[in-house]
C-alpha cells in the first residue's frame, strides 16, 4: 500500500509530528509543497496540457507550470479553477523577477501572458471539475494505479 505520511516528508514530519497515517489524512489538506518528486512526475507534466498534443517550451516556468498542473488536478468548481489561474500568472510574475536579463524578461513577459491566455481559453477540458476537491486518497489511489507502493 503506498503511504504519504513518512519519512520523504521531512517538513510534514516537523508539523504533525505523532499524528498516524489516518488522522494525517484527515488533519492535513493535500497541497503542492507536500508533494515528493515521484508525486509530481505522476501528476504534472510542466508547461501544457496534460496527455495533450502539443508541448510548448518550458523556458523558466517549469515549476509554475507544475503547481498549475497540480492546481487543476486538486479541482473542485470554476472558483477554483480562476483561483489556479490567478496562481499561475502569481508565480510566473515571480519567475520574471529573478531574470537577470533585461531583453530576456521582457521577452518573457510576452511568453508568461500567452501562457496564461492559452490557460484561460484552453484550460477548462483539464481542469477537475467535481463535487468536491481532490485529497490524499486520492493521491494514494493515482500512485497505486501507476504502481507506487504495491
Amino acid at each position: 500500500m503506498y503511504t504519504v505520511f513518512n519519512k520523504r516528508r521531512p517538513a510534514l514530519e516537523r508539523e504533525y509530528h505523532g499524528l498516524g497515517e489516518d488522522e494525517f489524512r484527515a488533519t492535513v489538506p493535500c497541497r503542492f509543497r507536500y508533494l515528493t518528486a515521484n508525486e509530481r512526475a505522476v501528476i504534472c507534466n510542466g508547461c501544457g496540457g496534460k496527455g495533450g498534443w502539443f508541448r510548448p517550451p518550458q523556458y523558466e516556468f517549469g515549476d509554475a507550470c507544475d503547481h498549475h498542473d497540480f492546481n487543476y488536478w486538486l479541482g473542485y468548481r470554476e472558483r477554483d479553477r480562476w483561483r489556479a489561474d490567478k496562481e499561475f500568472r502569481k508565480h510566473m510574475n515571480q519567475t520574471l523577477k529573478q531574470v537577470d536579463n533585461w531583453w530576456y524578461r521582457q521577452w518573457l513577459h510576452g511568453v508568461a501572458w500567452r501562457f496564461w491566455t492559452a490557460v484561460k481559453i484552453f484550460g477548462r477540458g483539464y481542469f477537475n471539475y467535481s463535487d468536491q476537491e481532490r485529497g490524499w486518497d486520492d493521491l494514494v489511489r493515482v500512485m497505486e494505479e501507476h504502481g507506487y507502493g504495491a
